[in-house]
């Protein structure tokens, strides 16, 4: 009973120690997503310097087609990071709902694993 019960928690162990590792790589997913999103940010804003840099040079015709061209650049990037957070968000619920899935099913098993067990060893105790 007591190799049964210590297999048995070495399986639940292993079985944290498997989730543990799915919610790490979950981790190492999230942190690309935000560096991918930081680098859009930072591309973003080299492109504001430089609008910057061409308005303090140009004529006034040319300041005016300078800031149209920032009102386009912030809606194609504004646009672009709602896409990708659209994206990521997507993504994280279905990894999220995955995992729980998984670990619902890991603690179903285990629980009736548990049960049989104990129903096992009642029977073993009720023969004696």
């Amino acid at each position: 009973l007591r190799e049964e019960t210590v297999t048995l928690r070495n399986e639940v162990i292993s079985q944290r120690a498997e989730t543990l590792e799915e919610n790490a790589a979950i981790r190492i997913e999230m942190e690309k997503m935000r560096t991918t999103i930081g680098e859009n940010i930072s591309i973003e804003k080299k492109m504001k310097t430089e609008v910057d840099r061409v308005e303090k040079m140009s004529s006034e015709v040319d300041r005016v087609a300078a800031k149209r061209m920032l009102t386009e650049v912030d809606r194609i990037a504004e646009e672009r990071m709602l896409t990708e957070v659209e994206r990521v968000e997507e993504r994280m619920v279905i990894e999220v709902d995955r995992v729980e899935d998984i670990m619902r099913t890991e603690v179903d098993r285990v629980e009736e694993k548990m049960r049989t067990e104990v129903d096992r060893v009642e029977d073993i105790i009720l023969t004696e």
